[in-house]
């Protein structure tokens, strides 16, 4: 064998592996296109988030429609500030809002699928903040 033909048969394992290099990129593409487009269809999908007041035995439903990408601490702080306070002009109280279990329930809704429930449990006057 010549200094060519060797060279030849190198070129032609090179094309080879090279080829096979492209089919399994090409494929992990594809599976990667799959799965972006599984996590945009869960962070799109609408979602019923019930914030739930409770005090003692009574409970205030408060619907808020989201998408679940918009799911977050700052936008539900900011819903539950649009509710009409028997204070006009005063800001609302909620203690449970600066727990570690408030931001861990709402991870774990951010994470789900489907409806999700946030209970949040207050006292009497922090419940009789709200009309």
């Amino acid at each position: 064998m010549n200094l060519f033909e060797l060279v030849g048969i190198a070129s032609n394992l090179i094309g080879i592996a090279g080829a096979l290099f492209a089919l399994m990129a090409w494929r992990a593409a594809k599976r990667t296109q799959r799965e972006l487009a599984a996590e945009r269809a869960r962070l799109n999908e609408p979602i019923e988030v019930a914030l739930v007041l409770i005090s003692g035995q009574e409970r205030r439903e408060l619907p808020v429609a989201l998408r679940r990408a918009e799911l977050t601490r700052a936008e539900l702080l900011g819903r539950l500030g649009m509710l009409p306070m028997k204070e006009p002009g005063k800001r609302f109280s909620l203690a449970w809002l600066a727990t570690p279990a408030f931001l861990a329930r709402l991870a774990e809704v951010q994470a789900g699928h489907g409806r999700a429930t946030i209970v949040i449990p207050c006292s009497e006057a922090e419940f009789e903040q709200f009309v």
